[in-house]
């Protein structure tokens, strides 16, 4: 370019006023040397890149520190945060610029337009409106609250305008080293109007939805409820809804039966999608995923984040793969400090009843002051980890851990055919499900308001053999009809019962529950939602209801709530001493993570 172009240039972009404000001047500086097209475009690549980048690596760790609460326990995690975004946001901004401009070079040589600014306006804001959409999809159910949607809220309109501002003034630098012409005109001015006017209204709206947000109550010490009644919880994982109704017509399950025969009935609901984590700490607690905040396996802690982040989105193979090989990352399973919502049996325990709870999800380390005896917590996976360990966090309280050991050292009794399976199955699956049972029994004598016990044998073992197979019709056989010895047990005295039927990690997205209430049922079988059945179990229990809980499913006579209060408040556990590298062995073994 002749330097009376050069000179022409700066006068047009100067007088446009690109070169008033120091991001666009720093971009366009190259549209106003000697051409060198190579060069120019890589320079702007890096440009691009380290604004860009540093822009979306603090939007990025805003949004995963709202979508993990770093906010309220850990808000000087956010610098740590951002350092460990930066590079690969600044490596992904900098591929995607290179592609953006070579689709600006397609569009000019196959237009031969001459309003450059008009074309790289467009793309840019093509490129950011993407940018947030994908942002906003990823952030649409982990960020959760009236204030953290109106951070986000406003986040966005900022992140987007910056985006746009940044991508449009090096699209426009590339094209006038591309076409030696000079935008007409500045297409900006209006956009700042319009973003102003869309602020403001969020400014003005966001007070009304914050006003509507119900304080976060606090969980009272003691809940009046019936102490005359109990309930019993039995999560089945790993069976498909033909399975349950090939084994139920084969009349192997009498006491599941006699249930449906007095009104239940076995309701279909769809699984939603998630980690077995999520659904059954659904079950449990009444909430959604983003109110118990049990959303995956598995956690990411950067190395000087005090807080695993559970909520990671896109950049989970960027930490679990890339960080964790440069040893930056500590990969941690997910523990119940992280579960913010309360189990049924924990609001109930405040009453000062007996309660037990064997080998559900979100449940470990079982923290010492979880229960007082008579209760029992035996925490999610803690047969793996009897021996392996000290028997710390195991069972709560620890004044059971020697009696909870003894039970698990008799003989597992398995008959010929499960025993043919070999030893690696029996140890990992079976053995580990008959110690749940025995244990699970063994507690009815201290007559538990709540009993809730979670079997994964069917789930756990490789699902390569189906119903056909006499090895997996024996395995099926074995998992309904010991659960259903322990139903009958179990139910004798009960106001309530639940028993899920889930299909796991198996090819189906509809599993089954049983719901029956003493006070009587009607046979209604339709679908009902995971999270009706903890509600329903605590208006057996006369506990107060929850506006965070959806009401119980129609189909039997569920007694009114006794109080009606808008939540029990979010459960913070700070406990962060003990290790979980056992407990994350065991998930790997397992096959979960």
């Amino acid at each position: 370019m002749a330097p009376q172009d050069l000179d022409h240039v700066r006068g047009e972009l100067r007088r446009l006023g690109y070169l008033d404000q120091g991001v666009e001047r720093f971009l366009l500086q190259d549209a106003l040397r000697p051409r060198r097209s190579f060069r120019s475009l890589v320079v702007l690549v890096l440009k691009v890149a380290l604004l860009g980048g540093a822009l979306l690596a603090l939007a990025a760790a805003l949004g995963l520190a709202l979508a993990n609460d770093l906010f309220a326990s850990r808000p000087f995690d956010l610098l740590p945060l951002y350092l460990h975004l930066l590079p690969p946001m600044v490596l992904g901004v900098g591929c995607a610029f290179a592609v953006l401009a070579g689709l600006l070079f397609v569009v000019l040589q196959v237009s031969h337009t001459r309003k450059i600014e008009l074309v790289t306006y467009g793309i840019a804001v093509l490129a950011a409106g993407a940018a947030v959409l994908g942002a906003w999809w990823q952030a649409r159910t982990a960020v959760t609250g009236g204030v953290a949607l109106g951070v986000l809220m406003v986040g966005v309109l900022i992140v987007a305008y910056v985006l746009i501002e940044v991508l449009h003034g090096a699209l426009l630098a590339l094209a006038v080293r591309l076409t030696d012409l000079t935008p007409r005109r500045r297409v900006t001015r209006w956009l700042v109007g319009a973003l102003a006017m869309i602020l403001a209204v969020v400014l003005l709206v966001l007070p009304a939805v914050l006003a509507v947000q119900h304080e976060t109550a606090t969980l009272p010490g003691n809940i009046p409820l019936d102490t005359s009644a109990s309930v019993l919880l039995i999560g089945i994982d790993g069976v498909l809804p033909t399975e349950l109704d090939y084994v139920l017509a084969s009349g192997e399950l009498p006491a599941l039966s006699s249930l449906i025969e007095e009104g239940a009935a076995l309701r279909p609901y769809q699984r939603p999608a998630g980690p077995p984590a999520s659904l059954w700490t659904s079950v449990a607690t009444g909430l959604k995923p983003t109110d118990h905040g049990m959303v995956s396996i598995d956690t990411f802690r950067p190395l000087g984040v005090s807080r695993p982040l559970g909520r990671v989105g896109w950049f989970r193979p960027y930490f679990g793969q890339v960080e964790r090989a440069l040893g930056l990352m500590e990969y941690q399973p997910v523990l119940a400090q992280e579960r913010r919502g309360w189990f049924l049996w924990e609001l109930a325990a405040r009453g000062g009843d007996p309660v037990v709870s064997v080998n559900w999800w979100g449940t470990y380390p079982a923290l010492p002051d979880d229960v007082d005896a008579p209760s029992l917590v035996l925490a999610h996976g803690a047969y793996q980890l009897l021996d392996a360990t000290d028997g710390g966090n195991i069972v709560a309280p620890e004044s059971a851990l020697e009696a909870v050991r003894e039970l698990a050292r008799q003989p597992g009794e398995l008959s010929p055919g499960l025993s043919r399976l070999g030893p690696s199955i029996a140890e990992t699956a079976l053995l580990p499900d008959v110690f749940h049972r025995r244990l699970a029994a063994s507690q009815l004598g201290v007559n538990p308001r709540v009993l809730a016990v979670y079997f994964p044998a069917l789930d756990i073992i490789p699902d390569g053999e189906k119903l056909g197979s006499p090895a997996h019709a024996d395995l099926l056989r074995w998992q309904l009809g010991s659960t259903d010895a322990l139903l009958a047990e179990a139910m004798n005295g009960r106001d309530a019962i639940a028993v899920v039927f889930d299909p796991g990690r198996r090819d189906a997205t509809e599993g089954r529950v049983v719901l029956w209430h003493r006070a009587g049922c009607d046979g209604d079988d339709s679908s009902i939602e995971p999270r009706q059945i903890a509600s329903s179990l605590a208006r057996a229990l006369s506990l107060p209801m929850s506006r965070r809980w959806l009401e119980p499913p129609p189909g039997c006579s569920w007694p009114v709530p006794s109080i009606e209060i808008d939540s029990f408040g979010d459960r913070r556990v700070v406990d962060e001493s003990e290790s979980s590298q056992e407990y994350l062995e065991s998930l790997r073994s397992l096959g979960y993570i």
